[in-house]
């Protein structure tokens, strides 16, 4: 439990920030995407500020994955579609390379998660 890293998410509610403010990332590198259930997908990434790295969740619904998978390249999107075609809930598809997106996103609700509690960033915009 002590090789965690601290949630972004908490974080950031712990520094003042709220659902409403917008929360920008320009160039987030990362190589899967998890689909949590049938309109829940997540994707983790490090992040660090402050020289510390911190575990960021980003979560979102169908509809910007299919703006993500329009974003990345064909053989991803491809690969990824197919994968989650055949999966209801709880299956992650890596792909080789890394895929890069810019993003805007809001703070999402406490989560409980095994060993401790985190707070999503739920994605709203794709660039």
């Amino acid at each position: 439990m002590s090789n965690f890293k601290p949630d972004y998410g908490l974080y950031l509610k712990s520094n003042g920030y709220s659902n409403s403010i917008d929360i920008h990332f320009y160039a987030i590198k990362f190589d899967h995407i998890c689909k949590v259930n049938n309109d829940l997908y997540s994707i983790m990434v490090n992040k660090e500020e402050n020289n510390q790295e911190y575990a960021v969740s980003l979560d979102f619904d169908n509809s910007i994955l299919g703006r993500l998978l329009e974003k990345l390249p064909i053989s991803i999107s491809k690969k990824v579609s197919n994968e989650f075609s055949k999966f209801d809930f709880n299956y992650t598809v890596e792909f080789e390379g890394i895929a890069q997106i810019g993003l805007v996103a809001n703070l999402g609700e406490l989560q409980k998660g095994q060993y401790e509690g985190f707070i999503p960033l739920v994605i709203k915009e794709i660039s």
